[in-house]
């Protein structure tokens, strides 16, 4: 069984992408741009070795990213960029897309990383009271109001173990092989389900742009399915497309139909513009849903540290029922 590569880390990631475009815009060849990254990004370089190997072989980019390391979204966009022709453009503009979201995501970490400190504090200090202090109190006979102090331990904890099943949950959703069903079920995620829809929209649009602009018919798209990783977003989204195109749909009705796109797609298509007008608006239209994706970010990060402080001031006050309530009962029994 062959070894499955070591996965490539999205800062790295950015930095391939950025310095490839970067070189092809001023004209080296591929072979010569991945040569430069192996000799120059000791973390890149055995994965740049292997793929250069890889294109010697007749491996496309794509293919051969996927073979060494990087995410499978990445490749599957490079795919769309080799099948139209526009690589340099394509690699510096998801370039630039991973170093804002690698930015928020930074922000992210600074935001949460204090209060979750302190969470995961108080939770130790929780539960050393809860297994050994509590025991010494009933020891000595101090077991007054200690039912509400239960359930306030109790539903933190819950509260706590749901929010980690959430979590996990939307995770492997996330990355489980894509459906339009599915696509369905992520808009209506609570919190991250707008996000995510910009997100999808944002991919989803400019790689339709790409191919109209190049004069592809509906025929040629769906033709491309085969060069996407089975069960990825854009494979989902080719193989529902050609579902509704054997059935005789035409084009602006597929679009219209189907979850992926937004509604104003149909109508853009519905008004008979050129290819090159159309491809146009509808990366207006994508660099419009991009920056609705960077506001819903922006709005979730303020409020994800009030809710981290929010379930720190809860568990202080479990170790207050935990600890004083007892006290505080066995003071009444004696009064």
């Amino acid at each position: 069984m062959a070894k499955r590569p070591a996965k490539i880390k999205c800062q790295e990631e950015t930095f391939f992408i950025v310095q490839v475009g970067k070189m092809l815009q001023h004209g080296l060849a591929l072979p010569v741009a991945i040569d430069y990254i192996a000799r120059t990004r000791p973390t890149l370089r055995t994965a740049a070795r292997r793929l250069g190997h890889l294109l010697r072989d007749g491996s496309s980019l794509a293919a051969g990213m996927r073979q060494v390391g990087f995410s499978a979204p990445l490749c599957d966009q490079v795919a769309m960029a080799q099948a139209n022709g526009r690589l340099s453009h394509f690699l510096m503009r998801v370039g630039r897309f991973q170093q804002g979201q690698r930015q928020r995501m930074q922000k992210l970490q600074k935001a949460c990383v204090y209060p979750m400190f302190l969470l995961g504090f108080v939770g130790m200090i929780l539960l050393l009271v809860r297994l050994v202090i509590r025991p010494q109190f009933a020891a000595l006979g101090m077991t007054g109001e200690t039912g509400f102090s239960r359930w306030l331990t109790t539903g933190f904890g819950v509260l706590v173990l749901v929010g980690c099943l959430l979590g996990w949950s939307g995770y492997r959703c996330w990355h489980a092989p894509m459906t339009g069903q599915r696509v369905a079920r992520i808009f209506h995620w609570p919190v991250v389900g707008s996000t995510l829809r910009c997100y999808i929209y944002h991919t989803l649009l400019y790689d339709l742009s790409m191919l109209l602009g190049n004069g592809w018919t509906m025929k040629e798209i769906i033709a491309l399915q085969s060069a996407f990783g089975e069960g990825s977003l854009v494979a989902a989204l080719l193989k529902d497309m050609e579902t509704e195109f054997r059935t005789g749909t035409g084009f602006v009705t597929i679009v219209d139909r189907l979850v992926y796109f937004p509604s104003e797609v149909a109508s853009l298509l519905a008004q008979g513009s050129s290819a090159q007008e159309l491809a146009g608006e509808l990366e207006v239209l994508a660099d419009q849903y991009y920056e609705q994706m960077l506001t819903r970010i922006d709005k979730l990060i303020t409020r994800i540290q009030p809710a981290c402080f929010l379930l720190v001031a809860l568990s202080v006050l479990c170790i207050y029922g935990e600890l004083l309530l007892p006290i505080y009962g066995q003071m009444q029994i004696l009064n």
